[in-house]
């Protein structure tokens, strides 16, 4: 009996085969014989090209160039990509926490200054060639007609000294390089796809798919407004004009000045919450100003996600003292349009969203919510972990509540206010089951079309249940989805370890944005 072989067997038995062979292995399959190679489809080789990893890396940069810029190759991969991820990558040194004086100190800033501003310029040429070859093989190829991808993720990646590659989820304290990578990460990509006119025209995850992972909202800011003043509306329109779905994560400045401008051009000073909740606002307003000019006229789905950072305190008075000496240029909290301006230019476009989330957010007026809310009539609305002024809650919830509301389904989830400066929480009423034993009523309430339409009740109160394992865990959960919020939740986070296996002091975990002073300084300027 002759012995069996690929060329003999069924065409769906080959494919199961080849299901659950890497890619190196299926080439060798195909070149081996031709037989095979006609009898297998292209579905299992095109499902590693449609999905790929760009690492923000010179040697990375260069090697895809030069695979894209091949007449038949390159236009066949560039074809076939759908779903791109662009991903800073830090070396291990450069995050690693190190024992400075019997206390955990972020590296020396000559570790953690990163490249400078020339190697950002070329990486970004390299990114807008790969890009403008992709769009040119698409061009050429593409039956649809699209020239764009379909899915831009940004990621941040740690190499460690054995070369394996670890997400900034796995990152236990120094915060400060992540943020800062973050930024040039999303600065890299927005210049390349401009450069390049490349569309992105279904989803943009701007670091929300990662935990812990964030950048300033200032950044974000003045990246976009700057783009707006120097490229026409048509650049942007023709990058994000098929644009369905926009997901970010932000954070306020890491050197936030602390003070409100009055309408009288003098400074009193903001508490956290209206730190956080002004910085915010700046970011509401240019997405919404996009939204209004034209620029995103296809939007779908708005998720906007928030992880709190403190602002830099020194941890002794030897770096108070230094951190006096060497003063920084701070961003200051600006006047900003009330929000009515942009909403009304919002309302005579065709925009309305199919859903509507946020997360981690504060507000400092009443209204702001609510009118987000009108403006951008959700069917579907998300809010996680949102802080209002006392009292807020009624009115938004009687817009969700309101028949003549677009809203038909809604989720809410460890929703607060401040009343008279402290925080509460909020309980709601309802068929839901509590977070852990111990709650008095759930803090999560999900309605869909049958029941979104059904009054919500609540209650505030200021006390905490009291600890518990189940507690213990929630807090670490809510600490990494949203920063750390006070010295408990730190504490709360009773996983993080340094690398030698001590336990991080617990001072430094409820600051854990307080590294050194020259960091900070070597920093400023990007």
């Amino acid at each position: 009996m002759a012995p069996a072989t690929f060329n003999v067997l069924p065409v769906e038995l080959v494919e199961s085969i080849i299901s659950f062979v890497d890619l190196p292995d299926i080439c060798s399959l195909r070149l081996a014989s031709r037989a095979f190679n006609d009898r297998t489809s292209h579905g299992r080789f095109k499902a590693f090209c449609q999905r790929r990893e760009i690492l923000l890396t010179m040697p990375a940069l260069e090697n895809l160039v030069r695979i894209t810029s091949h007449d038949r190759y390159g236009r066949r991969v560039a074809c076939l990509l759908q779903d791109c991820t662009l991903t800073g990558l830090l070396e291990e040194s450069q995050v690693k926490l190190v024992d400075r004086g019997g206390h955990l100190r972020a590296p020396p800033p000559q570790l953690v200054a990163g490249e400078d501003a020339d190697m950002t310029a070329r990486q970004t040429e390299l990114l807008t060639e790969v890009f403008r070859n992709i769009k040119k093989a698409r061009r050429n190829d593409d039956k649809n007609g699209h020239n764009g991808i379909s899915l831009l993720s940004l990621r941040v990646a740690v190499r460690q000294e054995d070369g394996v590659l670890r997400g900034a989820e796995s990152i236990t304290m120094n915060f400060l390089p992540l943020w800062d990578m973050a930024q040039r990460t999303f600065r890299i990509a927005i210049d390349a796809l401009l450069a390049s006119n490349l569309g992105v025209s279904t989803r943009l995850d701007v670091f929300h798919s990662q935990q812990r992972c964030s950048f300033s909202s200032r950044v974000f800011v003045d990246i976009l407004q700057d783009r707006m003043a120097e490229t026409s509306l048509a650049s942007l329109t023709s990058v994000f004009s098929t644009l369905q779905h926009l997901d970010i994560s932000l954070s306020g400045p890491h050197r936030a000045s602390g003070r409100r401008i009055t309408s009288e051009g003098t400074a009193t000073q903001l508490t956290v919450i209206e730190q956080q909740a002004v910085y915010f606002m700046e970011v509401l307003h240019t997405i919404l100003d996009l939204m209004a000019t034209g620029a995103l006229p296809t939007i779908k789905k708005l998720d906007i996600h928030w992880f709190k950072v403190h602002p830099y305190q020194p941890d002794t008075e030897e770096e108070e003292e230094r951190e006096g000496e060497s003063s920084v240029t701070l961003p200051e909290p600006s006047p900003l349009p009330p929000l009515s301006s942009t909403l009304e230019k919002l309302s005579t476009t065709s925009i309305r969203l199919d859903s509507f989330a946020l997360s981690g957010v504060k507000f400092t007026t009443a209204d702001s919510l609510l009118q987000v809310l009108q403006a951008l009539q959700p069917s579907h609305v998300t809010l996680y972990e949102i802080v209002l002024p006392s009292g807020a809650y009624d009115a938004v919830f009687a817009y969700l509540a309101d028949p003549a509301s677009p809203v038909t389904s809604y989720h809410l989830d460890d929703l607060n206010d401040v009343n008279n400066g402290k925080l509460r929480y909020m309980y709601l009423f309802g068929p839901a089951k509590p977070k852990y034993p111990g709650w008095p009523r759930p803090r999560t309430l999900t309605r869909g079309t049958d029941e979104a339409k059904t009054a919500i009740c609540y209650e505030m109160r200021p006390t905490r249940i009291l600890g518990s394992g189940e507690a213990m865990n929630w807090r670490a959960a809510r600490a990494r989805k949203f920063g750390f919020l006070t010295a408990s939740t730190a504490l709360a986070a009773k996983t993080l370890f340094s690398s030698s296996g001590s336990r991080v002091p617990a001072a430094q975990l409820a600051r854990p944005f307080s590294i050194s002073t020259e960091y900070i300084v070597a920093r400023s300027g990007h």
